[in-house]
């Protein structure tokens, strides 16, 4: 092949370039798996160490009948280095688009990207060096091995096929996740509320709101209710509020009827609403903010 000459270096077998791109794309793709498997305690190394095997493999497919071709390949390696990085935050950049932007517009999608796109670039103090230790490895495993690419190739062949298999399934996987981002920001209402506890001991009672997403907890809160207090938030679409005995247990959906709750309201519409304790200490709501009640 044109792009293998065999002159270059004394390790330049006579392959054709696909058994050795085959090759690199198998031994760049299993040293990130290794990379990712000892840095996995490290967490962040280890994501990035993991968005780095279909990184190595297609780095690798690239790169190596060059690096056979050359007997000096030190920039090479940097180079493929440069373009692993590159390519590793792209593909983060993607992976997030699809886990977060499932129902998202084009306008969300592409924010989502450039989000993905900057966390992906955020990481390169680990990113880099782990890019270029990869990129060392398997310049030195591919040069040892290309004289065996004739019996090497059909091996390389199936870890490609099993980084390739891998790969859709987690895209898949990210595609059919539930968290979606774009749906849920969409799904928020604003909320205003004001609360006038005029019960003999007002510190008994805590004033409990929270909101749902896909039926588990969004967010929460819980306060002793002072003789005026108010807040204001973007909540779920899927809220309540209860007012409960302040030496209570806190739970996600605390037990008994919420004094008021979004099904009080039309769906969508903006929350303004007062919550009353009376002498006894019984709550009753009423829409709108009662200013004067303060």
């Amino acid at each position: 092949m044109a792009d293998v000459p065999t002159a270059a270096s004394p390790q330049a077998p006579n392959a054709p370039a696909w058994q050795l791109r085959l090759i690199g794309s198998a031994i760049g793709s299993l040293t990130a798996v290794a990379l990712a498997l000892i840095t996995l305690p490290l967490y962040v190394t280890g994501i990035v160490g993991a968005f780095g095997i279909p990184t190595g493999a297609i780095v690798g497919a690239l790169f190596a009948p060059h690096l056979i071709a050359r007997e000096r390949y030190g920039g090479m390696v940097l180079i493929a280095t440069g373009v692993a990085w590159v390519l590793g935050s792209l593909m983060f950049s993607v992976w997030w688009a699809a886990w977060e932007g499932r129902s998202a517009s084009p306008a969300d999608l592409t924010a989502f990207l450039i989000v993905g796109m900057t966390i992906g670039l955020a990481a390169s103090p680990y990113s880099v060096p782990m890019a270029l230790i990869a990129a060392i490895l398997s310049a030195v495993w591919v040069r040892r091995v290309a004289p065996r690419s004739a019996a090497l190739w059909p091996v390389s062949l199936a870890v490609v096929a099993v980084v390739i298999v891998a790969a859709s399934a987690s895209l898949i996987a990210a595609t059919a996740n539930p968290g979606d981002a774009a749906a849920e920001s969409g799904d928020r209402v604003p909320f205003e509320y004001l609360t006038i506890n005029e019960s003999r001991r007002p510190d008994r009672h805590t004033l409990e709101l929270r909101s749902y997403w896909d039926g588990k907890l969004a967010a929460g809160s819980g306060a002793v209710t002072a003789k005026c207090a108010s807040g204001t938030a973007d909540l779920q679409s899927d809220w309540a509020i209860w007012v409960l005995p302040q030496d209570g247990p806190r739970q996600d959906r605390p037990p008994g009827e919420p004094v008021v709750s979004a099904a009080d309201f039309t769906p969508g519409e903006p929350v303004r609403l007062t919550v009353r304790l009376d002498f006894d200490g019984k709550a009753t709501w009423n829409r709108g903010i009662d200013e004067e009640g303060c």
